[in-house]
């Protein structure tokens, strides 16, 4: 389970007498909050609304001590009837904001600093489109009388096509001052400098260089998709199917249906001072979880977990 830090839940358990399975007040009861399987010393007032019945209103704030990024278990120890027992009742992982904190108005993104939709806007406005109009303008220091101008605004771009298809400058031409070159897609004044002979001739041959095509263009991703973010869903399914450390490769999912089994599930065969089988089913009663065998001084010898 996921818990964003700061939350408070309501955290409930039962305890049975081992003989017969019903409700029974244990007469000794201990409750640890674990962070990471160490006791973190966090200790809520336990609640007894009924018999067997205990539940702590549990706050997961940074001030109790809750960290986000961590696993935290809640143990309780219990002797029922003379019978010792302990288990986990809940397990969680505390995050520093929840899934709906993404989907929420107002909610950020870490890029830029602004609400999802006026960033994904801002993102798809700064992008490059073919025909657009840019605006070049030259440098502050650039002499007022330099042949260069000091704004040139470059237009439609021409396509791979038309640019392959002529040269920017004829072969062998010369250019006069003042001279105007145009070419398909293309209407560019060029100024020879003052210091330039009138029929001074500009290099053989002015090409553009392979340029990408539109198309390329558009296959390479400049950004990840909005729609490429994974679902609420498959984010819980991927939490919920990693191993927990020294379970012999359980899962989340599955340590989580035998701690929610041990806190209210049927409990069979366990009878104090004589060795025999005890058998956990499921919540839903569908199946046996656990299977535990059990020597005469109360000793669990082997266990068998069906998840």
């Amino acid at each position: 389970m996921n818990i964003t830090l700061g939350e408070t839940h309501l955290i409930s358990w039962t305890t049975q007498d081992p003989a017969t399975g019903a409700s029974a007040t244990p007469s000794a009861q201990t409750v640890t909050f674990l962070e990471e399987g160490t006791d973190m010393g966090y200790a809520p007032t336990v609640n007894n609304p009924g018999t067997g019945e205990y539940n702590v209103n549990a706050v997961f704030s940074s001030g109790n001590g809750f960290e986000a990024g961590k696993l935290y278990q809640i143990k309780v120890a219990a002797t029922v009837g003379g019978v010792s027992m302990k288990g986990i009742v809940f397990r969680c992982m505390v995050r520093a904001k929840g899934l709906d904190d993404l989907a929420s108005t107002g909610a950020k993104m870490d890029i830029i600093d602004a609400p999802n939709a006026t960033a994904v806007t801002a993102i798809q406005s700064g992008l490059s489109k073919p025909g657009t109009a840019q605006t070049i303008t030259a440098p502050a220091d650039m002499a007022l009388n330099s042949t260069v101008a000091k704004e040139a605004t470059l237009g439609n771009r021409p396509t791979l096509a038309q640019i392959e298809a002529s040269t920017v400058l004829a072969k062998d031409a010369t250019v006069a001052k003042d001279a105007t070159v145009s070419k398909p897609g293309i209407a560019q004044t060029i100024t020879a400098p003052a210091d330039m002979a009138l029929n001074s001739t500009v290099a053989k041959e002015a090409t553009l260089g392979n340029l990408p095509t539109l198309a390329q263009i558009e296959a390479s991703t400049v950004l990840a998709k909005v729609s490429d973010i994974p679902s609420a869903s498959s984010v819980a399914n991927a939490i919920g199917g990693r191993t927990v450390p020294k379970t012999s490769g359980k899962t989340y999912d599955q340590v989580m249906e035998i701690s929610a089994a041990l806190a209210g599930a049927k409990l069979s065969g366990m009878v104090s001072g004589s060795a025999g089988t005890t058998t956990l089913r499921t919540l839903d009663d569908s199946q046996d979880l656990v299977v535990a065998t059990q020597d005469s001084n109360g000793n669990r010898t082997a266990v068998t977990v069906t998840p």
